[in-house]
């Protein structure tokens, strides 16, 4: 997937982010120490496939826009 905008231009292939941090960070032991953790249980009922659309400045958060939700079976 392409995008173009106000100047700028990036390759971006589709992907699932489950963390993402501000500089490229070794988060190794953060990981294993997450390995045994058992949160509270909980059913998904939607998918969503979200566009991130990234803004320039320091300290400017991505805007997020929801592109499709799917509804997931019982």
């Amino acid at each position: 997937m392409s995008t173009t905008g106000a100047g700028w231009y990036y390759q971006q292939d589709p992907h699932v982010t489950i963390a993402r941090t501000k500089t490229r960070t070794d988060l190794t032991n953060l990981v294993a120490e997450l390995g045994s953790y058992a949160g509270p249980w909980w059913t998904a009922t939607e998918m969503a496939v979200v566009e991130s659309h990234l803004r320039g400045g320091q300290g400017a958060a991505p805007r997020y826009e929801p592109m499709e939700v799917f509804p997931l079976g019982h």
